[in-house]
């Protein structure tokens, strides 16, 4: 079922969630940072849903427009349900995303629906931190970044991009808000940053570390 706010989401799908807080680090952080949003309104909005059995959450699916459809485990047989629940807010969709088994049996039935020809995109994979331990013997500090670090993050956010793969690609307007939000970090060293890394997706216990970045000249320190 889909919801109509962020709220209702998280009060029928948070405690099946955080069963596994740091597999569902994004749509929990995402539907936090939607919970003073207006409700998701008609075609085009946001899309926040459950997948029930019984009336037990067993999966949840989630969009902010333009992004993927984001998946979460949930029954292969509920692939079906899923497409058509989105359909009912998106005409396209540019791609779906989760576990792979789950991602290929709703981009099997959206193309089915939809007529449309899916294929596989790019495999990516979550590492888990268990425990941070503090580096010794590495040269350097860290700080966040500030307006004046914005040319040395478009230029980093690009060079990301193009080593990476275009998909990780950033805008501009996004490398701002970062570093307003202070969530862009950098390593200084001698006084230079040298390599960078932005923190989102906060949950309860933990946050998302992504587009981690450091100039060739500077790997392998």
């Amino acid at each position: 079922m889909t919801h109509l706010d962020a709220g209702s989401f998280l009060r029928k799908a948070e405690p099946w969630l955080m069963l596994r807080e740091d597999e569902h680090n994004l749509v929990l952080g995402l539907a936090s940072a939607l919970a003073d949003a207006p409700p998701a309104g008609g075609p085009g909005g946001y899309l926040l849903g459950t997948v029930e059995v019984d009336g037990q959450v067993e999966g949840c699916f989630f969009r902010t427009p333009p992004y993927k459809l984001g998946l979460t485990r949930m029954p292969l047989g509920a692939a079906r349900e899923v497409a058509k629940a989105a359909g009912l807010r998106y005409p396209t969709l540019p791609a779906v995303f989760g576990p792979p088994d789950v991602a290929d049996a709703v981009g099997q039935a959206w193309s089915e629906l939809r007529r449309v020809a899916a294929r596989p995109g790019m495999p990516q994979r979550m590492y888990r931190l268990d425990q941070v331990v503090p580096p010794t013997g590495v040269a350097g500090t860290m700080r966040a970044a500030v307006e004046a670090d914005l040319p040395l993050a478009h230029a980093w956010g690009e060079a990301f991009a193009g080593d990476a793969g275009a998909v990780f690609k950033t805008s501009a307007e996004t490398r701002v808000h970062w570093v307003g939000r202070r969530v862009l970090f950098l390593w200084v060293d001698g006084g230079r940053p040298v390599s960078m890394a932005v923190v989102s997706g906060r949950t309860a216990h933990g946050v998302r570390i992504g587009y981690v970045y450091t100039p060739r000249e500077r790997r392998g320190r």
